[in-house]
């Protein structure tokens, strides 16, 4: 190429450059490489410009890349941090469980304003067309079997209540059973597939 075009590009400088399609913001090697001056001094800044651009878009390609040992680290520990999540769901579950058995065996006292609350919950319910409500809801762990004899429908089920939900099988024996309501119980969720909790309804 002639001297005086030479230099006419270098006077006319770089094209714009579409920011459309630019990811990183300097210019590539190649870029820098094809309008560098020749001779002496401006030589020199235009290889340390090559040179800082390699050095910025290895930088860049090291932010933007890993390697596929990275990604079985990253999963790794991904999967790390989830268990200890789950771990510490487990065990904030058990001892809200624990609490909640250590409440349910202590009686309660069945006074007229608690029957009576009750009778308004199952007329409220079957004037909304419904045929029974959950009296209670309590852990498998209550019962003497762990729920087994609920969950197979088997018969001396009532047998395996322990504390509160023993209770509300008395009260129903006493009171609401020659009223024609029906005692059932069934298991409501299988966590890990086990027997979680056990609720008590009243049907008609």
């Amino acid at each position: 190429m002639p001297a005086w075009r030479e230099l006419q590009t270098v006077a006319d400088g770089p094209p714009p450059v579409d920011r459309r399609s630019v990811v990183v913001g300097t210019p590539s090697v190649t870029e820098a490489a094809r309008y560098r001056p020749v001779g002496g001094k401006r030589r020199n800044e235009a290889e340390m410009t090559e040179t800082d651009a390699r050095t910025h878009d290895i930088g860049a390609a090291g932010d933007a890349f890993f390697s596929a040992e990275d990604l079985k680290n990253h999963m790794r520990q991904r999967q790390i941090a989830e268990f200890a999540k789950q771990q510490a769901r487990e065990q904030e579950r058990a001892q809200a469980q624990a609490e909640q058995i250590k409440q349910l065996m202590v009686p309660i006292e069945v006074t007229k304003e608690r029957v009576e609350q009750f009778m308004q919950r199952v007329r409220k319910a079957a004037e909304n067309g419904e045929h029974q409500i959950l009296i209670l809801r309590f852990p498998s762990d209550m019962c003497s079997d762990r729920g087994r004899a609920i969950n197979n429908v088997l018969l001396g089920w009532e047998d395996t209540l322990v504390g509160v939900p023993k209770q509300v099988l008395q009260v129903w024996q006493d009171n609401l059973r020659s009223l024609g309501f029906v005692l059932s119980a069934e298991v409501l969720d299988y966590p890990h597939g086990m027997p979680g909790d056990i609720g008590l309804f009243c049907r008609w």
